[in-house]
């Protein structure tokens, strides 16, 4: 990790893209994405006022903490307010069934002078004082609502405080909603922990000060955060003695490098994470007689140099530019996905977007569409300018790290896009009916297909689906990892150059794979056209099953079969003639057995029909299914003729007659006994291709 950073902050510097101004310190942290009780203090340092948090603007706010230890402005309250016998008192089960008004009434009835002496960490730890002090006589007025609340909090355990803040709690009661009173239990009573055997809250409280009008800006804002770290690191630099030189292993300069820790910057998504870590108290991890972060020397304004480039980059405002959330190949935390051009770092479209998005939009594809506009214009000027994709991941709660980094040329990633894109608008015609609502209020008839994101082909590719076989809504098994490692995933969309035979032999791989997953996917999806007035599929669904159709139409194109071949091709053919024999199945059930009509039918009709029926079958052996088919269909092809007029009849005749010629030009023995990997993905095509009625 840090040989890339350094390369990044080299490259910024360059491009006079480093911010002037360091943006991080090593104690300045964010707090994390946890509901926060926001408590304003009056000047004689009791609560006045609150509000609360929710998860996401709390991860915004800072806090100065050594380590997980002397946080200040925030404190993490671990232990119930109240004494323990209160605790226990408290019936779990009762406040689960109470209404708004009971449970106001049983936090009313607690005991608030039952005081728990456990709890007891809110007050500036003396390691936040003697930082702070620099702050006390620092003349920025950015920082005098900062200095306001260091002078009014307790400097000790002060029951005064804590009698004040269970008073506050306790007048608040009446007027709180539901998300509110939990918070409130929380704090208060805690919970059972059945690991440690005692009451725990874990409930966040933020402080500021109350008179907010007479400063320049709240503790509790980026301004402060920033005037802080400027106070801090002029600190730093004004400390005097002799500066001890040593050969950085980052750049071989002679400079002053880092003799006490490196500083753990907090990355969205993944959260905080260590730049170098190295447990001094093994042996093996010695190098050279070296110990800990001297193992690895780096110059101290180098390594500050990099974590102002890493926040330049992972700030809130370059959300899907440089960084965006990528689903993980394995378990569910998911992963951070770094992505810069080295000869324009501040561009402002969204590559990480494009690159590990989502997708399947016609949104995405404009946005993809502008990207390609600006590797376009970088292929012209500088064709081998790198590309830098960083993957970071969570081994567990202690360890983050880059588990694939890659650099490759503008001119890799234009054609790679193109192809991808290209591949996307040119698959067969395949339309799913739904009837899902828009944002409008509008129903949805169809799902179109767009070019799918490399985000959704990751989730899909850990997903199994197993169908049901005709009795409603499949299975979703979770397979923990994805059936396709990340560098697999990518090279999907950036391919080699050179077309080469194991390149084919990667495809059909794939394409096998993809097939496995969300074969029975796409099969119950195809059927449900027919055997449901309305899809049973979610909206989530239905974007893995156009993800599936779309990467299916995709390795085809990449394998070398244009849409024109697979319409034209006898296993797509026969894919078209199922869906085609469920529809005049459908007729005859709603109009002979139902006693209904086609265009408005209410009554159900079977989970299964001829056609969904004989695609397993088809998957296995093409030509019987074909002669299967054609002896159950007999029926239902003399009903149609004779009642040509009723639904599409006449239309479904019609395409039927087409498809058994064009069967019959293919030849004899264009239906096979046995399946290849491309007879079954063009089955699967000609079964959900469904033009809108």
């Amino acid at each position: 990790m840090l040989n890339e950073l350094y390369h990044l902050s080299k490259v910024m510097e360059k491009q006079g893209a480093m911010p002037q101004e360091l943006l991080s310190h090593r104690d300045i942290h964010k707090v994390g994405k946890a509901d926060c009780l926001y408590l304003r203090l009056k000047a004689d340092g009791m609560p006045y006022t609150y509000r609360m948090i929710g998860k996401t603007d709390t991860g915004k706010l800072w806090v100065h903490r050594k380590g997980n230890h002397s946080r200040f402005p925030c404190f993490r309250v671990k232990e119930p307010l109240l004494a323990v016998h209160v605790s226990e008192g408290f019936s779990e089960d009762a406040w689960k069934k109470a209404s708004l008004e009971q449970k106001r009434q049983m936090l009313s009835d607690l005991d608030y002078d039952a005081v728990n002496l456990e709890s007891r960490n809110i007050f500036i730890k003396p390691w936040n004082l003697e930082q702070m002090q620099v702050v006390m006589a620092c003349k920025d007025r950015k920082l005098e609502a900062l200095q306001r609340l260091i002078q009014r909090f307790p400097r000790e355990y002060n029951e005064e405080f804590y009698a004040a803040l269970r008073a506050f709690l306790k007048e608040k009661i009446q007027g709180l909603n539901e998300e509110e009173l939990n918070f409130w239990k929380g704090i208060l009573v805690g919970s059972f922990d059945s690991k440690s055997r005692k009451f725990l809250s874990d409930s966040i409280c933020y402080f500021d000060i109350y008179e907010l009008s007479q400063v320049s800006c709240p503790v509790a804002s980026e301004q402060t955060e920033r005037a802080l770290i400027r106070c801090l690191l002029t600190k730093k630099q004004s400390e005097g003695g002799q500066k001890k030189l040593k050969i950085s292993a980052l750049s071989g300069e002679a400079v002053e490098v880092i003799d006490d820790k490196y500083p753990n910057p907090n990355f969205p998504v993944i959260g905080p994470a260590y730049l170098y870590s190295n447990n001094a108290d093994i042996p093996c991890l010695e190098r050279y007689g070296a110990q800990g972060i001297h193992v690895y020397p780096a110059g101290r304004e180098q390594v500050d140099r990099m974590c102002n480039a890493l926040s330049f980059l992972t700030h809130e405002s370059r959300n899907k530019i440089t960084w965006t959330s990528f689903p993980a190949p394995y378990g569910k935390n998911p992963m951070l996905l770094l992505v810069w051009l080295e000869d324009d770092v501040k561009n402002d479209l969204k590559l990480a977007e494009a690159v590990g998005g989502l997708g399947g939009t016609k949104i995405y594809e404009e946005l993809c569409s502008g990207v390609l506009d600006l590797l376009r214009s970088k292929v012209r000027i500088s064709p081998d300018s790198p590309v830098h994709l960083q993957f970071f991941e969570v081994l567990d709660k202690g360890r983050k790290q880059i588990c694939l980094s890659e650099t490759l040329s503008v001119t890799q990633l234009y054609h790679g896009f193109s192809e991808w894109l290209n591949a996307a608008q040119d698959h067969v015609p395949v339309y799913y009916r739904v009837n899902l609502k828009k944002t409008k209020g509008k129903e949805a008839g169809y799902y179109k297909l767009f070019a799918p994101g490399l985000g959704a082909v990751q989730k899909l590719m850990r997903t199994k689906y197993r169908t049901k076989r005709g009795n409603g809504v499949g299975i979703f098994h979770d397979m923990h990892s994805s059936s396709l490692t990340l560098q697999q995933i990518y090279h999907l969309l950036i391919p080699d150059i050179f077309k080469t035979h194991q390149e084919e032999k990667f495809l059909k791989e794939c394409l096998d794979k993809l097939l496995y997953q969300a074969g029975d996917l796409l099969m119950d999806a195809g059927g449900f056209q027919t055997t449901k007035a309305v899809q049973p599929f979610s909206q989530e669904t239905m974007q893995m099953v156009c993800t599936a159709s779309s990467l299916v139409g995709i390795l085809l194109y990449k394998l070398g079969y244009e849409r024109k071949a697979i319409m034209d091709s006898s296993m797509f053919l026969l894919g078209r003639l199922l869906g085609l024999a469920d529809k005049l199945h459908q007729n005859y059930c709603i109009v002979v057995r139902n006693n209904e009509t086609p265009e408005k039918w209410t009554k159900p009709i079977p989970m299964q029909l001829i056609g969904n029926a004989m695609i397993q079958t088809a998957v296995q052996n093409p030509l019987r299914a074909f002669e299967c088919l054609f002896e159950r269909m007999t029926l239902y092809l003399a009903w149609a003729a004779t009642n040509k007029n009723i639904g599409d009849n006449h239309q479904y005749l019609r395409l039927i007659k087409e498809i058994c010629i064009n069967l019959h030009d293919n030849g004899s023995d264009s239906l096979p006994q046995q399946t290849t990997v491309i007879d079954r993905a063009e089955l699967y095509m000609g079964y959900g291709t469904q033009m809108p009625e």
